[in-house]
């Protein structure tokens, strides 16, 4: 009122007084006070009387212009919320800079994190499938055995269109070695807020399970006590209370459910001579999609595959090492598929994403295991997962790894989805990257052929199925061609990322790994 009724508004050229804002000892910060100012903000703050809300201490106050959505504002409100409730112990939380922009601490059980929202992760991260979490929870000490954790906090509204490519980038997180994921829903927001511990959800150790353990060997791990029974905002903060052990040792969190994902594995062991027939069928329908680095690993491991009609599906191989109480350096080559074009409600396809996202917070504990979708599968995305291809190893200089990663990303960008997952194989075994959609012109620069990847260097093109009529005009013009099969896979038959890798000096191999 104060601002509003005083008799310097009347006069065009003041912006403000001493009756109204002006105080004599401003004298030299005049040019920077402003009536009109405190008018816009004050009317702000005093239309908004109704929806104030009392809390005890200012540190309560969350404010944060890298939230995507509210669900992450929730995210982070219920973080302090569970603190304190079942069991665990309290959570401090405060607003810090991290990383250049506005985020957290957190500390919990004397364990320490920084909270980075909004964390863009790549190839120069060692990520082959870029991705922004909405949270990267780091440990506070850069020398930390602790893996930084990826948060996503998914929303049923949008995630229900975009399940195959959530897949593909929480797995490549984890493939690089370098991360962890976690997703957490609203439901799990929402019953962290209330104080309670439980899910909702059916234990997959009910659900997915072949038989009841009872006739197990007394040396394999049990499941942890209360495995896959709490909502994720809670696992997540028990594994952030632990200490996160020395250097050399394994992380205990991480101990801990790699026993209930093996426990779960174990249950999905044929028990019987009728149910191995029929897991191994399974087994064999769902390894003729997946790449070599996801085939049999020998008489070390047996299949492991969720009863039939399960959903989601889990398929993987059970290493024999673990029923004599090994748990440390095992691999486990498998996936957890949700089938995204199956024709169910929408209640139904909620509850089995749910599920999805639930087993493979636990389950990516287990080297190997990939989260997929059925049309990820059809698309080749499992090909770049492999827990080695993961890293992305690079010879030369910090700078030139950042240039590289752009342009790979650029040219991911701009292909088509049937080439990805080979250019995602070229990209992990340092292979340049290509120029998408170029074109050949004569010398009067008239367009004559187009290419869809060309290395322009090594003048070397690859041409789609469509484009092989324009391989004489590049042919002539002194170009390498090649040009892919009907089914845009292969060259000749053989995988045109291994053709084209070849003439560059490097292998992307049956794991796409270096050679």
């Amino acid at each position: 009122d104060a601002i509003t009724a005083c008799p310097c508004n009347q006069d065009p050229d003041k912006d403000g007084c001493y009756r109204c804002v002006y105080q004599y000892r401003l004298g030299r910060s005049m040019n920077l006070v402003s009536r009109d100012r405190g008018r816009e903000v004050l009317t702000e703050l005093v239309a908004s009387l109704g929806q104030l809300e009392k809390v005890a201490t200012i540190s309560d106050i969350f404010i944060n212009p890298n939230f995507d959505s509210v669900l992450e504002s929730r995210f982070i409100e219920s973080l302090r919320r569970m603190g304190g409730s079942a069991g665990l112990p309290p959570v401090k939380l405060v607003q810090d800079i991290v990383n250049g922009k506005s985020g957290y601490v957190l500390e919990v059980a004397g364990q320490r994190y920084r909270i980075e929202p909004q964390c863009n992760l790549g190839l120069t991260d060692g990520v082959v499938v870029a991705s922004k979490p909405d949270f990267v929870i780091w440990p506070w000490s850069s020398a930390s055995p602790r893996r930084p954790i990826a948060v996503f906090c998914d929303g049923w509204a949008y995630h229900q269109n975009s399940t195959r490519e959530d897949g593909l980038k929480r797995s490549a997180l984890v493939a690089s070695g370098k991360f962890w994921v976690w997703s957490v829903t609203h439901e799990d927001v929402k019953a962290a807020l209330a104080g309670s511990a439980g899910m909702d959800l059916d234990s997959p150790l009910v659900t997915l399970n072949r038989h009841d353990g009872n006739n197990a060997p007394p040396s394999l791990p049990r499941a942890v006590p209360g495995a896959f029974s709490q909502q994720a905002v809670m696992q997540l903060l028990t594994w952030l209370a632990s200490p996160p052990g020395t250097v050399s040792a394994t992380d205990a969190a991480v101990s801990h459910l790699q026993r209930n994902a093996l426990w779960l594995g174990y249950l999905m062991v044929a028990p019987n001579l009728e149910d191995l027939v029929q897991a191994k069928s399974a087994m064999t329908a769902w390894m003729q999609q997946l790449p070599l680095w996801m085939q049999g690993p020998g008489n070390s491991h047996v299949p492991s595959v969720a009863r039939k009609d399960s959903e989601p599906a889990v398929v993987s191989w059970w290493p024999l090492a673990s029923a004599n109480g090994v748990v440390d350096g095992l691999s486990c080559p498998g996936i957890v598929v949700l089938d995204d074009a199956a024709a169910t409600d929408d209640e139904q396809r909620h509850l089995y994403w749910r599920r999805w996202l639930q087993l493979f917070n636990t389950l990516q504990t287990l080297p190997g295991m990939v989260m997929t979708t059925v049309s990820g599968i059809g698309a080749g995305d499992c090909e770049l997962l492999s827990p080695i291809s993961g890293h992305v190893s690079v010879t030369i200089g910090p700078a030139e790894v950042s240039v590289m990663a752009r342009e790979w990303l650029e040219v991911l960008d701009l292909t088509v989805d049937r080439l990805r997952p080979g250019l995602r194989r070229l990209a992990a075994s340092n292979a340049k990257p290509p120029t998408a959609g170029y074109e050949l012109a004569d010398q009067r620069g008239i367009v004559i052929a187009d290419a869809e990847l060309a290395w322009l260097a090594d003048h070397v093109v690859v041409l789609t199925f469509e484009q092989a009529d324009l391989a004489d005009a590049w042919s002539k013009s002194g170009w390498r061609v090649f040009v892919l099969d009907e089914g845009a896979q292969t060259v000749g038959g053989q995988a045109w990322e291994e053709v084209v890798s070849a003439i560059f000096g490097v292998s992307v191999g049956g794991q796409g790994e270096n050679k």
